[in-house]
């Protein structure tokens, strides 16, 4: 989209080249009118207070095109999963329940595991059919690992996005960013998020949790975390303008604008990204490890 100054007629198709000409030191001649400044400074970084973008299927509203585009790529792949699952014979049913049983038996192996390992002792293979009369202690030990771009974030403080949203540079935005990917994707406290594995930063492909673990572009892997991190960020900021100086405001709008743009902040941000998730799965091995000496025994019980 072409936006122009109303002073000297200076034409450019990117917002920020605008504000920039018009905040220059010095000030552009009145050629087509003498029109402040300042006010059209505010007429382009004034922002709609209601959410015009709406999506076909379900009216949900969005203040970007890139959020509605993202909500659109998740409103067909939800469409196809549910298209399939109706496709499926009645005789995967039970299929489908004996593999719930089997999944529920090794994750209380493998919690037992990591339990074992705090103690220095080696786990018991303890196998147990939870019944629905169980408590609710029994089932507290059973984590269900969320699908790649579906994850939890629900445990989120407010007090703690406020703080990640408050920044002074891109620098400053930077680090917020790797915070909040370490809360929702690195959190020891929220397993089932741990839906993304990068053993190593010069790999090119990485594994994604969906259906299955499956393998996917490790720049593509990254570049969909960051946008949708910087997403649900400027969403809340959107809601919360009152609350945020202009400032602030501008750096949001400005590192949503350049997230997924070929430059120095971008780079900047994948290297960062992928040195959390190296370091994360490095701790992590030795419980990786400790859980692999059960191999045998959840083979037998499994009877693969």
């Amino acid at each position: 989209m072409s936006m122009s100054c109303k002073r000297c007629g200076y034409e450019t198709d990117r917002k920020s080249n605008i504000l920039l000409h018009l905040r220059s030191k010095k000030i552009c001649p009145p050629k087509l009118s003498d029109v402040a400044r300042e006010s059209l400074i505010d007429e382009y970084i004034k922002r709609s207070i209601s959410k015009n973008k709406t999506c076909n299927t379900c009216k949900q509203t969005f203040y970007h095109s890139k959020q509605l585009a993202n909500h659109l790529c998740d409103t067909q792949e939800q469409a196809i999963q549910i298209a399939r699952s109706n496709t499926k014979e009645a005789l995967l049913i039970q299929e489908n329940a004996l593999l719930k049983e089997r999944i529920a038996a090794l994750e209380s192996i493998i919690q037992n595991a990591l339990t074992c390992r705090q103690k220095r002792d080696r786990p018991k293979v303890e196998v147990e059919t939870h019944n629905a009369c169980d408590n609710e202690e029994s089932q507290t030990n059973d984590i269900i690992v969320n699908s790649f771009r579906y994850e939890n974030v629900a445990y989120m403080e407010d007090d703690i996005v406020t703080n990640l949203l408050k920044i002074r540079s891109r620098e400053n935005a930077c680090d917020n960013i790797v915070k909040y990917i370490k809360q929702i994707y690195l959190n020891p406290e929220h397993p089932e998020n741990n839906t993304v594995y990068i053993p190593r930063a010069d790999i090119s492909c990485v594994k994604i949790q969906g259906t299955g673990w499956t393998i996917q572009n490790v720049n593509k892997t990254i570049q969909s975390i960051l946008n949708a991190s910087v997403s649900f960020l400027v969403d809340i900021i959107d809601n919360r303008e009152d609350d945020f100086n202009q400032g602030t405001l501008e750096l949001w709008e400005h590192v949503y604008e350049i997230i997924d743009e070929p430059g120095d902040f971008s780079r900047k941000m994948h290297g960062l990204v992928c040195d959390e998730f190296v370091l994360f799965h490095k701790n992590m091995a030795p419980a990786i490890n400790e859980i692999r000496k059960c191999g045998k025994e959840v083979r037998k019980m499994l009877k693969l």
